[in-house]
């Protein structure tokens, strides 16, 4: 039989399977569109959740120095001189004073000296119980205030942790270690660190190594780059220019960067070079994302130096 033959006796099933095949790719097409699209739709709500969080990471630092520099501004046994009141020495000749009289009280202070008793004198005239009371004793008093609600237990402060507050919204596992501003793109976002892939993932901006601390390593950031949406670094590449500034502020203060360099890189010596090398002067961040055009296929790198520091307390 040949194969002409063989196609039009079987037309029918050959139409039918290419249907099914059809129907199978729009369907797929169709879910995979639905489902990046909830993803993005989520993606914005953390946007927004983030960049609120981060406002109250900052507000909340600087309320706790403020907190502490009053604190400490208190001289030293204030506290303890305001609760303790101090002895008062009474004079020699208060020992032959009647008792109950207090030298070292004004006079409207001291007490009044009971009245002396005449044995001889004649017994007061009970009053008659008949009659209506001379005193208000008998009058209406007003009525007790009802006792007040006890307390509301004090419920545990989840973000309190060794000292400090560590932010982090339900969908993350890790914690907002500073936050990064980049004014010319727009970025206001917490750095997380702790979860580092599983924060990645849902769009966050992470710390790429656990071990970095600010001020006394170097800082790698990671964050996604895409095209389509204006979400996590979308805007570095296109609106950063060298000169141009960004910070980062933690409990310590804010690390002001000035932008030094812009390049791209294989991934695997970025990696090498830059976030695993801890050689790196403590004054360099790197901001690290998915390079797009012409920087296609490699990490995009804003690399910034430390120019100005200035602490909490004096924002």
């Amino acid at each position: 039989m040949s194969v002409g033959s063989f196609i039009r006796r079987k037309r029918k099933l050959l139409l039918i399977i290419l249907m099914v095949i059809g129907l199978g790719g729009i369907g797929g097409g169709a879910y995979l569109i639905l489902n990046y699209n909830k993803e993005i739709e989520e993606g914005y709500e953390h946007l927004a959740e983030e960049e609120a969080l981060a406002d109250d990471y900052i507000t909340m630092l600087k309320q706790r120095k403020a907190a502490q520099a009053a604190q400490a501004s208190t001289p030293a046994g204030a506290q303890d001189a305001i609760e303790t009141v101090p002895a008062v020495d009474l004079p020699a000749e208060a020992s032959t004073l009647p008792s109950g009289t207090d030298p070292a009280l004004p006079e409207e202070a001291k007490p009044e000296m009971p009245t002396q008793i005449d044995p001889n004198a004649p017994a007061p005239i009970a009053p008659d119980e008949t009659q209506a009371p001379q005193t208000p004793a008998t009058a209406p008093q007003p009525a007790d205030p009802p006792p007040a609600p006890p307390a509301p237990a004090t419920q545990p402060d989840t973000n309190y942790e060794d000292n400090l507050y560590r932010f982090s919204p339900e969908y993350a596992q890790g914690v907002i270690e500073c936050v990064l501003e980049v004014p010319v793109a727009k970025i206001r976002r917490g750095v997380y660190t702790g979860a580092i892939e599983h924060d990645l993932d849902l769009w966050m901006v992470v710390a790429a190594r656990d071990e970095y601390v600010l001020g006394q390593t170097h800082y790698c950031i990671y964050g996604h780059n895409s095209t389509k949406q204006d979400l996590s670094f979308n805007n570095l590449q296109p609106n950063c220019k060298l000169g141009d500034t960004f910070t980062l502020t933690n409990e310590d203060g804010v690390y002001e960067y000035t932008i030094t360099n812009l390049f791209s890189e294989n991934r695997t010596r970025v990696t090498k070079n830059y976030v695993d090398n801890f050689k790196i002067d403590k004054s360099l961040c790197y901001i690290i994302t998915c390079g797009r055009n012409e920087h296609r296929y490699r990490d995009f790198v804003v690399e910034g130096t430390l120019t100005k520091f200035t602490p909490l307390e004096e924002l």
